[in-house]
């Protein structure tokens, strides 16, 4: 369910990123950071729980696992992890693995805050805006002069400030849930 409103609000994001509406954009990326939160304090509970405990109601969960499901897959997509290969394991349900390479053609959360850039007067070049989407961002100068610019003066840019704050912040919470998950459950089932 969290990862069902969380997908929700990145997409009211990604709209106003795209719509330049930097205070819809700020909300959503606060909330987004609370549901995280959230999720890392509910995977905080499991690991209370001994390896006994857990299986009694592991049978319900099927063979998938938090990192298998379509929906942390596409998140991971729109947060900038794109890899292609991650659509194979999910193959066997058609639909999905459609839908996931459609997110694979789209502009990340991170390309469409560049647009945002581009669109507020930084020189964002093309080729970094029309990039190949399945791949990771390579370096560009360019970005990190925009950037460096908007830290250097938070006040004069206190939007774009504020959205790069909170996309690291963001970006933080999604690792913190990756890895408490990727913890617990080594230490509740280890490698099974």
């Amino acid at each position: 369910l969290w990862f069902k409103q969380i997908l929700h609000e990145v997409d009211y994001l990604q709209q106003g990123l795209e719509a330049a509406n930097a205070p819809q954009a700020l909300q959503a990326l606060k909330r987004s950071r609370t549901i995280l939160k959230t999720m890392v304090s509910q995977v905080d509970i499991l690991e209370t729980m001994t390896p006994i405990q857990f299986e009694s109601f592991r049978h319900r969960l099927q063979a998938s696992s938090g990192f298998q499901s379509a929906q942390y897959r596409l998140m991971e997509f729109i947060m900038g992890g794109r890899d292609p290969d991650m659509v194979t394991m999910h193959e066997a349900v058609p639909e999905t693995a459609e839908m996931l390479r459609g997110e694979l053609a789209k502009p990340s959360l991170y390309d469409v805050s560049l647009q945002l850039l581009k669109a507020r007067g930084f020189e964002i070049p093309d080729e970094v805006l029309e990039r190949d989407r399945t791949g990771p961002h390579e370096r560009s100068d360019a970005v990190e002069k925009a950037w460096a610019a908007i830290y250097a003066e938070p006040e004069e840019y206190w939007e774009l400030y504020e959205l790069a704050e909170k996309l690291v912040d963001l970006e933080y919470h999604f690792q913190r849930w990756r890895f408490g998950h990727l913890k617990t459950v080594e230490r509740i089932i280890g490698f099974k």
